[in-house]
């Protein structure tokens, strides 16, 4: 325990990418604009644009210099997806190259981490051209959504059973959503034909509210689709949740998840969008909890970017999103005393206990607000009777 305090300690003193009370710079200033709203993942929407940006020389992969409000200064990169930063990293994000910028934590709410509101300040100064050009290269990817470009249908819809040691077989599966076809455009027909094929009776989907649901399952896109019958049957819960995973809020939707599969027949689909971030953290604490080993943990969680991004098991591309993804989502669970300091913190020298990774996803479950007696009831359906 003393060695981990003094990693800890050092962890907090020497990172430097993260916030600061700092003065105001009035020099350096790329663009300049205000915070127009909070969006529903706690991350601040600049007011201007990425052609903005862009006319005043800043590309992806640039580590830049913002400044919120008077005082709140954070050094972050450049980016267009949050997994090219990792879980509980800054950034300044231009998601999927749409029309909005904002600053942001991966897997994080920036509001209640670090701070801001609407209508502060924000500018944007460089601290270094292409200082994280090297890992936005590694990390940046993209998918296809052409069927004939993979293996199975599984593989495109990223459809498959959690079959980590400790969980019962047949009982939980995960994958993109079968449901919103607006985002999850070709693939979400092929998950609902995998749910028909698996029998699937109650669905979790982690995404979208139950009215959402209810559009969905209405539209013209999804006449006749399996998933309309577990909708009926009043075996879907739409929890719209946020990405948060050390948000209150993002607790609460989880112990509903847990309440309802208690309460309802399987074998259940977890799903979101992409079947990612979301349910990649829904999956990990599962399998932790039912004692699944670290490496099985990693390969069930990059089966997903295996998947959809082509990545290859063992190259420095795997290896970094896992370090900076499923790993950091491990010692968030593990490490809930340090979520206070998650904007000053280096996760990557914060050690894994694996042998301590089953009661660290039983703790997290008891902070999500369920009761031991609730924790047991979910062992009893997911992992073989001991």
């Amino acid at each position: 325990m003393k060695r981990i305090s003094v990693i800890w300690l050092l962890a907090i003193g020497i990172f430097l990418l993260g916030c600061q009370k700092q003065e105001r710079p009035d020099d350096g200033i790329l663009v300049q604009g205000t915070v127009v709203e909070i969006n529903n993942f706690g991350s601040l929407v600049a007011s201007f644009t990425p052609e903005e940006l862009a006319a005043a020389g800043v590309d992806f992969g640039d580590l830049l210099k913002i400044t919120i409000g008077e005082e709140l200064v954070i050094t972050a990169p450049y980016v267009d997806a949050y997994t090219q930063v990792g879980s509980m990293s800054p950034c300044l994000c231009n998601y999927n190259r749409g029309a909005t910028l904002d600053v942001s934590i991966s897997n994080g709410s920036f509001v209640i981490c670090a701070g801001g509101k609407a209508g502060d300040r924000l500018v944007i100064g460089m601290s270094e051209k292409e200082g994280y050009l090297k890992e936005y290269n590694l990390l940046k990817g993209t998918y296809s959504s052409d069927r004939s470009e993979f293996a199975s249908d599984e593989i495109f819809a990223n459809f498959r059973e959690l079959a980590t040691t400790g969980l019962k077989p047949g009982v939980l599966y995960r994958s993109t959503s079968p449901i919103n076809f607006k985002d999850n455009k070709v693939r979400y027909q092929y998950a609902d034909a995998l749910c028909r094929a698996k029998g699937i009776i109650t669905v979790i989907d982690i995404a979208d509210s139950d009215e959402k649901i209810r559009e969905y399952l209405s539209a013209e896109e999804t006449k006749g689709f399996y998933v309309q019958e577990c909708l009926s049957k009043g075996n879907i819960i739409g929890l719209n949740s946020n990405m948060a995973f050390t948000d209150s809020a993002f607790q609460v939707k989880l112990a509903q998840a847990v309440r309802k599969i208690i309460a309802s027949p399987g074998p259940y689909l977890i799903h979101c969008n992409e079947g990612k971030d979301r349910t990649g953290f829904y999956c990990l604490m599962f399998e932790a909890l039912c004692g699944a080993p670290l490496a099985e943990l990693k390969e069930d969680y990059m089966k997903t970017f295996e998947n959809l991004y082509k990545q290859e098991k063992g190259t420095p591309k795997y290896e970094l999103t896992w370090k900076k993804n499923g790993l950091r989502m491990l010692n968030m669970i593990a490490n809930p005393h340090l979520w206070p300091h998650i904007i000053t913190i280096d996760w990557d020298l914060i050690p894994i206990e694996e042998a301590g990774l089953a009661k660290a996803a039983e703790n997290y479950l008891l902070l999500s607000g369920l009761t031991a007696e609730e924790i047991r009831a979910l062992k009893g359906i997911i992992a073989p009777v001991q």
